[in-house]
């Protein structure tokens, strides 16, 4: 992979990993290429550069930073993507572990459901940086956690929030989607066949049996009902998901894409996930994950792209009911920007390391935080280092991009410096819809203090000028960093 930073002469070369596999990397592996992770890139921006070279700028003073609307003035807010539940009074804890699949799936869709309303539980025992991020959510906004031992105390608790339920089969591979799919609409939490004596006892009654069905009855039966409104599937945002009993992937992201009405799938490259995508607005957002090991990441993106649709890797991501819940008032600034006029600039290269898999939500969100091998890495700060961190995170999860801003390195050894991740947003395919795209882009770059981006691109790419410009002729995005796949 052939990575360009339009501004300047130098290059590298490195490989992208898969989006969904945890990386392998050691501390002393920082300043080393390896399987695509961290790159060594050129030449430096203005934000990485030698410390001896530079002079901090003047940030604002700490209150001023990271603030939030109250949840009565949240109404004023209009997110650019991700719809967002009211913020969380009350939290309703309920731990994955020992829990059957089914009752993590049940537990899912009611966390979706409730969100409705206002957000109310947390799902833990996710492992990484989840634990953190409840403690922040909890001491930063006075949210209290109130601790359900089981998923039917949990329903006892909530059940005024349903209609019902939606009868699946999570071992025929792909009712679970269709119930998904249906799950907000009729807001009926998802029941396996195998528990539903036990959900009967509730005095819930079976409003759907979708046993058998799949994405093409889905379609079939719901093509013409997409759009805004409680009764219709989302046109701006979709899900693609897998629905096999033997990965857990069976209830993470389910949450969030019930509280949406999002279109549940899982079709990868087909034809007819071409024609779900079609059903999608221009500009819109694909979450989770296909089959890469089969078809490639870069076909995933392909058929997003083509239809006008930015692919965002997050198949494995929990609990964005709450994570979302929270509504930024105004911008995020980074501490370590450099004034560019202090540089050296005769006679120099500057070379800058960058870690590339920002794109990546559920990465950002589950291991990479708190992993002494990643980010808290007793080797960070030692070096100037950037990193991919993906733009969204303003809206879906605001507290964690806090958090990365409020960490950075911001010494005379070292300092951290974020860019935008590299979105599966393929310019030579999103074309027309890319100028509407890098729009919104740069205004969530300007509230976001990024100045940088990473584009992803196929090696075979009909290079076209004017697809860049479509980027840097906006004013918070000052380059770009061009990583051929």
């Amino acid at each position: 992979m052939i990575f360009v930073l339009l501004l300047s002469v130098l290059t590298a070369c490195s490989t992208e990993p898969d989006q969904k596999d945890t990386p392998q990397i050691t501390p002393e592996a920082v300043q080393e290429t390896d399987a695509g992770k961290t790159e060594a890139e050129s030449p430096k921006s203005a934000e990485e550069t030698v410390p001896e070279q530079t002079e901090q700028i003047e940030q604002p003073e700490e209150e001023d930073l990271y603030r939030y609307l109250s949840d009565a003035d949240s109404g004023s807010y209009t997110p650019l993507y991700f719809p967002k539940p009211k913020q969380p009074e009350i939290l309703y804890y309920v731990n994955k572990a020992g829990k059957s699949s089914y009752e993590k799936i049940m537990l899912a869709s009611m966390q979706g459901i409730t969100a409705k309303e206002r957000a109310c539980i947390w799902i833990g025992g996710n492992g990484g940086s989840y634990d953190e991020w409840l403690f922040q959510i909890e001491e930063d906004f006075n949210v209290e956690v109130m601790e359900m031992f089981t998923v039917y105390d949990l329903l006892e608790e909530v059940i005024d929030s349903f209609e019902g339920y939606i009868l699946y089969d999570l071992s025929d591979g792909t009712s679970l989607n269709v119930a998904t799919s249906l799950s907000g609409i009729y807001r009926a939490i998802m029941v396996d066949y195998r528990i539903e004596d036990q959900i009967k006892e509730y005095g819930l009654e079976c409003v759907l049996d979708v046993r058998g069905l799949d994405d093409q009855w889905l379609y079939d039966n719901y093509k013409d009902k997409f759009g805004q409104g409680e009764d219709l599937l989302n046109d701006q945002i979709m899900l693609e998901q897998r629905a096999n009993e033997n990965d857990e992937r069976y209830y993470t992201l389910r949450d969030y894409a019930i509280f949406c009405n999002m279109a549940t799938v899982y079709q990868s490259t087909s034809d007819l996930m071409a024609s779900f995508l079609d059903k999608l607005e221009d500009d819109s957002i694909l979450l989770g994950w296909g089959d890469g090991e089969k078809y490639g990441e870069d076909k995933l993106g392909i058929i997003a792209a083509e239809n006008g649709v930015m692919r965002v890797a997050s198949d494995w991501a929990s609990n964005l009911t709450v994570l979302s819940a929270f509504y930024p008032d105004g911008n995020f600034l980074q501490q370590t920007e450099t004034d560019p006029e202090t540089l050296v600039t005769e006679n120099k290269h500057y070379v800058t390391f960058i870690w590339t898999d920002g794109d990546n939500i559920q990465w950002t969100n589950l291991n990479f935080g708190h992993h002494p091998t990643y980010w808290a890495s007793s080797s960070r700060g030692k070096l100037d280092m950037g990193w991919g961190i993906n733009n969204l995170l303003y809206e879906v999860a605001p507290t964690t991009m806090e958090y990365y801003y409020e960490t950075a390195s911001n010494t005379e050894e070292g300092k951290d410096y974020f860019v935008v991740g590299p979105h599966f947003a393929y310019a030579e395919y999103f074309h027309p819809t890319l100028p509407e795209w890098t729009e919104h882009l740069n205004t969530l770059m300007g509230k976001t203090g990024l100045k940088y981006v990473q584009i992803n691109e196929i090696m075979t790419m009909r290079f076209r000028r004017e697809a860049f410009d479509d980027y840097t002729e906006h004013e918070n995005i000052h380059g770009l960093f061009y990583l051929e796949y």
